[in-house]
């Protein structure tokens, strides 16, 4: 790839990263307030805390000796990888509320934030392989839990009121397939 066209596209990712976490900092002031008003808002709340944090260690690779630092990339996976199970409950806290609460949704968290302190420990690269083992478990469980909710819940709907235009969850399996799909 001609240079200037590869500094051109880093330059434009680096500006959408940036838009990016400045949408989240704008979606965390905005929720603060709202965030006692339910437990959605509040899980929402600290979805956009947590998503600015791998997105600021993306912009360590702007630095030249970090480039190329296996120890950073690793550790950088290992911080994208807390976000799925975090993403995740939340999903299943939209369909049921009562389902996810924070101290369930601290426990699917608690090994990955687990396997990121390890790996600082010790550095060993096994750890991440161990991570991603996790983590694609879990995202299948979810997966399959919010198909399988939703499922319930649109039947439910259907059986139960005469319009149901409004009140089904049908976009939520959309957003999950999605999620699959970029996972492949």
């Amino acid at each position: 790839m001609d240079y200037s066209l590869q500094s051109f596209t880093e330059n434009l990712l680096h500006m959408m990263r940036g838009a990016f976490m400045m949408m989240c900092i704008m979606m965390c002031m905005n929720l603060y307030p709202k965030r006692t008003k339910s437990s959605i808002l509040n899980s929402l709340f600290w979805l956009f805390a947590i998503i600015p944090v791998p997105i600021a260690l993306t912009f360590g690779f702007m630095i030249e000796e970090l480039q190329e630092n296996e120890t950073f990339i690793v550790f950088k996976k290992l911080v994208d990888l807390c976000l799925v199970p975090l993403a995740g409950s939340f999903l299943l806290k939209i369909i049921r509320p009562s389902y996810m609460d924070t101290k369930k949704s601290f426990l699917l968290q608690a090994p990955t934030i687990l396997f990121v302190i390890i790996f600082v420990i010790t550095q060993h690269k096994i750890i991440l392989i161990l991570s991603f083992t996790y983590t694609t478990i879990i995202a299948a469980i979810i997966f399959f839990l919010i198909v399988f909710i939703s499922d319930r819940y649109n039947r439910n709907l259907r059986n139960n009121l005469s319009n149901i235009d409004t009140n089904t969850i049908e976009w939520i399996r959309v957003v999950v397939y999605i999620y699959l799909q970029y996972g492949i």
